[in-house]
């Protein structure tokens, strides 16, 4: 999917793949689903080469009836 994206955005580089990973661990201290691992997986494709920064970003989600694949900008 990288190769793919890198032929009409050649700024993603090559990212370290271990840091564009969410981690699969839930945080269960403010949630009412208490069970210890998602049911999804996150990937995110950005010139910084990791999941947080403010510059544009691709985004694939994998969830069994819910995958997804998104791009976008996110400033707060």
């Amino acid at each position: 999917m990288l190769d793919g994206i890198r032929q009409f955005d050649p700024s993603l580089g090559f990212p370290d793949l271990r840091k564009c990973i969410y981690r699969i661990a839930r945080d269960t201290r403010f949630s009412v689903n208490k069970e210890p691992y998602k049911t999804n997986m996150g990937v995110v494709f950005s010139p910084s080469g990791t999941t947080h920064g403010d510059l544009s970003c691709y985004y694939m989600h994998v969830e069994p009836g819910g995958s997804f694949i998104s791009c976008g900008v996110y400033m707060p």
